[in-house]
């Protein structure tokens, strides 16, 4: 095979399905007549008459993968192209690719006559893509026997002819046999193609570069936190998804954490090793980069090391919150929710974090690991304070009361509120009560005092020991 230089001229174009598009790009300089290579014939590209590329003639896969949207498929390829039109068979393209979003580029003008979408799979479609191929005969009465081999030789109004041995055999519906295929890697490729009338002004093979959004592809970010006493350990990891039929193997992948405007089974888990991974800023958005090439299987999940962060400082904080609103009556259980706080990480090193879900762990007084629980991870950049919610605390209990209403007004009204803190446990707490009180209010009396971190929250801090029990009091004028 014969390697073009890798600068590619590129040459974007639109795609048109009704008339021939003349692909320029501006500036790109044609070589003289005379100086021009010969004109190639199809025949001599493609001996076979196949009229096919495939990932053999692949050089180079990018992924681009997004968290919300479709991803972005960089695919190079040495094509052969001729002065006359060329009807080109595309296989190892993604059977969920957005064909409006396809832009070609290559080493010359290229001229696109139309182009053809990818069919629905039916069964005819499947068997006709497996003529030529060996295929297993089950017999339709028991599924329990091991399969015959056969070699599907070609279709006979629709229905298989099938080689076993030195006979052939008509798989219809009065046939004992049923044809069933191996699940071998390629196989749904082979019913999937893209179809490109197109005619290239630079004659023979050369560097093509197809480029593409597709369906089916995502990633993902997953948290594991080791909380040891006051500090974390941080490991973040890339869960990539294949949701297409199509294997991406030894791909270069890019993921990109953000949400850019778009218009619009079981699951095999794998462990990589990486050496580093490269974050960068693009605009609204952060990149990181995969240290090495990336073989994704069609349908699987895989999973990478993105980084890892050593003994962050964290603290625990216990919550109750609650809603100053209308009338109220009787007292009211309240959970206590368990928070970790700490702040991302700002050294030189440090990335962004993506948005994910962050598991927590901690080892018990035996050192076993436990559970403590999980929350979702909002996108943060170095230095944002984060804070994580794992649950309900079992040995903390908090009951609000609404001790009076009064109204003084058609949109003014006062209320009071007691709530009651008691603490089960065998270790001293510090509980934030959290008021929502909507409108514009005046705190006119309270027990402790609180802290108004913005315009419609109340806060305050209760120190709680072992064993003890608290009250707080407030009462609050309210303005609609």
């Amino acid at each position: 095979m014969n390697h073009c230089s890798p600068v590619i001229a590129r040459v974007v174009f639109a795609l048109s399905l009704i008339t021939p598009w003349p692909l320029l790009a501006g500036g790109v300089q044609t070589a003289p007549a005379e100086s021009r290579p010969p004109a190639v014939s199809a025949e001599a590209l493609y001996a076979d008459d196949s009229f096919t590329t495939d990932a053999s003639d692949r050089r180079e896969l990018v992924l681009t993968l997004y968290q919300n949207a479709p991803a972005l498929i960089r695919d190079l390829r040495d094509i052969g192209l001729t002065d006359d039109p060329l009807s080109l068979r595309v296989l190892d393209i993604s059977d969920r690719i957005i064909a409006e979003s396809l832009r070609l580029s290559g080493e010359a003008p290229l001229e696109l006559l139309s182009l053809r979408r990818p069919e629905a799979l039916s069964r005819e479609q499947l068997l006709r893509a497996m003529v030529g191929h060996d295929v297993l005969l089950q017999s339709r009465e028991t599924t329990d026997g091991e399969p015959e081999p056969g070699r599907l030789v070609a279709l006979v109004d629709g229905e298989p002819l099938v080689r076993r041995g030195d006979i052939l055999e008509l798989i219809d519906d009065r046939s004992p046999w049923r044809v069933v295929f191996a699940a071998e890697p390629g196989l749904m490729q082979r019913t999937e193609a893209l179809w490109l009338d197109l005619r290239g002004a630079l004659p023979g093979r050369q560097a093509v570069e197809f480029l593409y959004q597709t369906g089916g592809l995502a990633w993902q970010t997953d948290y594991l936190l080791e909380l040891d006493g006051d500090s974390i350990r941080l490991q973040a990891f890339a869960r990539l998804e294949n949701r297409t039929a199509m294997d991406f193997n030894e791909a270069r992948i890019r993921l990109l954490a953000g949400d850019p405007e778009t218009g619009a089974g079981t699951m095999r888990r794998e462990m990589m090793a990486s050496d580093s991974m490269t974050a960068s800023a693009e605009g609204p958005y952060q990149l990181f980069r995969l240290p090495h090439a990336v073989s994704l299987p069609a349908g699987q999940t895989l999973q990478v090391p993105m980084f890892a962060h050593e003994a962050i400082d964290v603290h625990r904080q216990y919550r109750v919150q609650g809603h100053a609103s209308g009338r109220a009556s009787g007292e009211q259980a309240t959970p206590v929710s368990l928070y970790l706080n700490f702040r991302s990480p700002q050294d030189d090193d440090a990335a962004p974090l993506p948005a994910g879900t962050a598991r927590v762990y901690q080892d018990d007084t035996d050192g076993e690991p436990l559970f403590l629980g999980q929350d979702r991870l909002p996108a943060s950049p170095p230095g944002r304070d984060v804070s994580l919610r794992l649950g309900t605390a079992f040995d903390l209990g908090a009951w609000r009361t609404q001790r009076e209403f009064r109204r003084l007004g058609d949109r003014q009204e006062e209320q009071a509120w007691t709530v009651r803190l008691h603490n089960a446990g065998a270790e001293d707490a510090v509980v934030e009560i959290i008021e929502q009180i909507p409108g514009q209010w005046t705190m006119l009396d309270e027990s402790i005092e609180h802290e108004r971190p913005s315009a419609d929250r109340a806060v305050w801090q209760v120190e709680l020991a072992a064993g003890d029990e608290k009250e707080l009091h407030y009462r609050v004028e309210i303005r609609h």
